[in-house]
């Protein structure tokens, strides 16, 4: 192994999301002008994850925080102002043109074995309707092609590490080095035996490929500052416009 990489047993295909939503119960007409398929930079200037279950947003989207605080208590919520986002928000893992890079410390916690198929980096930021803000979501790495933003589905996958993408239920070609970015909408609708109904999702999921690697850069803290899962977003991206359609997305 070479000082500063680390080495894989096999070429393994790295693929980036970087997925912002607004998720609501009603009719859209109170949501701020540009923020349903917002397709500019990352507005965000706050980061909010639970401690409890994952599933919780789910009730964070339909009241204030005050009301989500008294309901589970103050360990349930953390939020953090842009000024602590390295305190709040340690980033571990990103890409240095095309290169996969861990955070040094870091790459003895990554989950990747002989039998890895795909590393997925999924970075995410939503619009709080409550609040009209958008805040960040801690990125996690998915090891698998089961467990990906939304439903989204990798199929196909050549030996340079482009695929075919399975979502909103077409199939569409993702080529490596390219960004592509998918609009959808999940109308809202009503599901037997629920008091609820599932809600409205106006979702846009920026993907790009990075090929095939079998190293991954170690960097230090310094280093790392510049890398974030929200920078593909600024990318050029090639716009895939599924808004017409009727789609149920996984959440």
């Amino acid at each position: 192994m070479k000082k500063g990489t680390l080495a894989l047993e096999k070429p393994v295909p790295f693929v980036e999301f970087f997925s912002r939503f607004v998720m609501f119960i009603g009719e859209p007409k109170d949501i701020l002008g540009d923020t349903l398929f917002y397709l500019g930079p990352s507005k965000a200037t706050k980061v909010r994850y639970y401690e409890t279950p994952l599933g919780l947003w789910k009730d964070m989207n339909n009241m204030s925080v005050t009301a989500f605080v008294k309901k589970y208590g103050h360990k349930a919520l953390r939020i953090a102002k842009s000024g602590e986002w390295k305190n709040a928000f340690e980033k571990k893992f990103g890409f240095t043109k095309e290169q996969p890079t861990v955070l040094k410390g870091y790459e003895d916690k990554l989950n990747i074995t002989t039998q890895t198929k795909i590393i997925s980096l999924i970075g995410e930021e939503y619009f709080d309707t409550k609040e009209k803000e958008w805040y960040r979501r801690k990125d996690r790495l998915s090891y698998s092609t089961e467990d990906l933003p939304f439903g989204f589905t990798i199929k196909n996958i050549k030996k340079d590490g482009s695929f075919t993408a399975l979502f909103p239920e077409r199939t569409t070609p993702v080529d490596v080095g390219k960004t592509y970015v998918y609009l959808a909408h999940q109308k809202q609708f009503q599901v037997i035996g629920m008091s609820k109904p599932m809600p409205h999702i106006y979702l846009t999921l920026f993907v790009k490929s990075h090929g095939m690697h079998d190293t991954i850069k170690i960097v230090d803290k310094k280093a790392f500052e510049t890398i974030d899962s929200s920078q593909l977003c600024n990318n050029k991206a090639q716009v895939r416009d599924f808004r017409k359609g009727q789609y149920t997305l996984k959440i």
